[in-house]
């Protein structure tokens, strides 16, 4: 069997995915269920990129002309999902800070008030 480019490089970042999970499970900055999801995650994106015909009954099904195409639409999908809930996170958690900053500066205030 001769790997592709797209193939090598689908390998290697799945790699790459697997020891960024390992490292960050190792700082104890993921719990152990993210790290089996992202490690799960990596897993299967390298047994998808060795093996990309496990996908030729979806990719036919679905009337796609390659696997490629299945698997950059699946990408895109992926990252706007990402994408919205970084978004979302991230909103939730300047709501957050604008609410400790408010109830600090009222905080503040009513102390300076006081020592008058």
């Amino acid at each position: 069997m001769v790997l592709s480019g797209v193939q090598i490089i689908g390998i290697l970042f799945g790699l790459f995915l697997l020891y960024l999970a390992f490292i960050h499970q190792k700082r104890k900055e993921f719990t152990m269920k993210e790290w089996i999801a992202w490690s799960g995650l990596a897993i299967i994106f390298i047994i998808f990129a060795v093996f990309p015909q496990i996908l030729d009954p979806i990719t036919v099904r679905l009337k796609f002309f390659r696997t490629l195409d299945l698997m950059v639409i699946l990408g895109f999908m992926f990252m706007i999902v990402a994408i919205f809930f970084t978004y979302t996170l991230s909103r939730r958690n300047q709501k957050n800070i604008e609410t400790i900053i408010r109830s600090e500066a009222i905080r503040e205030t009513l102390k300076s008030i006081k020592k008058r």
